[in-house]
This record gives C-alpha cells, structure tokens and sequence, in this order.
C-alpha cells in the first residue's frame, strides 16, 4: 500500500514537471526573420503592399512610419530587401536583407540626419564598420572575422587626429597597439606579439 502511493505521488510529480503549460520564449520571437508579433509591433498600425515580387509592410504609429520591412514571400515570413527604422519621423537604420540575413551595407544615423555608421554584413556576419563623430570626420574603422576584430582598426579624435592604431590576429587577438593624443603625438605603444602564442 505505501508502495503504491509512493508510486503514485512520484507520477504525479513527473507528471506536473511534463505537464508544464508552454511558455513563449521572447528571444524566439526576435530571431525569427519574419514578421514578427512581439507585444511593441502589435501596436502599430501595419500596412502590405507587393512591389514586383517583393511584399512590403509598413508600421506606422498613428500616421508617423516608423518601420519598413520586406519580404520574399506572401507569409512575411523571409526577409529580404530593402529595412528601414525610424525614430520621430527620422531614418535612423536603414539596408538590405537576404533571405533572412542583414547582407551588404547597412547604415545607421544621428537624429540630426547625419551618418553615424556604416556597417557591412555577409548573410547576417558583421564584416566592416565605420563610424563617424557627427560632423562626419571618422571616428572608428576596422574589419570583424567571426564576430571578432581583425587586421588594422583604427580610432580618430573628434578633430581628425588619429588616436590609436591597432593590429589584431584572426582570432581577435590584439598583437600591437599605438596610441596618440589630439595633437597627433605618440602616447604609448604596445607589442604584444611575444606575449601571444
């Protein structure tokens, strides 16, 4: 008998862990490519509208645009095209999808309209970037492998000085460094070369 209960209470207990409700996972609503459902769109306003064989919807709060996003395919399901966001009005974000990746050049800006960055993507894969002060002198360039910098990356001050010049390897390693104060003269250097290996 107090077997037969103890095996009961042990299925009810299993049971309870198996039989937990499903809960949606917010971050597999984001990664999703398509047209996501997510409790910030689900306010705006949405608008489809097929160009050649490309759909296009559009997200307005109240008459203001505030997001365009393209899709391959009639479920808006498969990004592809032409994105862009906006922030009061403004462009903030704007590129290119291919199916269902960021892909090629994406540009990001100031609310003053003016760049602020340029990034380069390869099916989603973060390549290049280059950002800007916003007076438009660079501020920053370099290249990304994996998620992680390489070669030459380079940063500037806001009067077009170069403030650091840094190698890393293919593995994002940081093997030298040279650093610069705003009158352009040499501050410190490192080489880290020996040091890594």
């Amino acid at each position: 008998m107090k077997i037969s209960i103890l095996c009961s209470l042990m299925l009810l207990c299993f049971g309870s862990i198996f039989a937990q409700p499903a809960r949606q996972d917010t971050t597999l609503v984001y990664n999703n490519p398509g047209y996501n459902k997510d409790p910030l769109r689900a306010t705006l306003r949405k608008e489809v509208l097929r160009k050649d064989s490309i759909w296009q919807v559009n997200l307005y709060n109240k008459k203001q645009l505030v997001e365009t996003i393209s899709y391959e395919d009639e479920k808006l399901e498969i990004r592809k095209g032409y994105y862009a966001f906006y922030t009061n009005g403004i462009l903030t974000e704007e590129g290119n999808f291919e199916k269902g990746y960021k892909h090629g050049n994406w540009k990001i800006f100031y609310p003053t309209k003016q760049l602020a960055e340029q990034r380069k993507f390869y099916y989603g894969k973060l390549l290049q970037l280059i950002s800007f002060w916003e007076d438009g002198v660079v501020k920053s360039r370099g290249k990304y492998y994996d998620g992680k910098k390489v070669n030459s990356w380079e940063e500037y001050h806001k009067n077009g000085k170069l403030a650091s010049h840094e190698n890393y390897d293919i593995s994002g390693n940081l093997l030298e460094a040279t650093y610069f104060n705003e009158t352009g003269a040499k501050v410190s250097s490192k080489n880290l070369t020996g040091i890594i290996n």
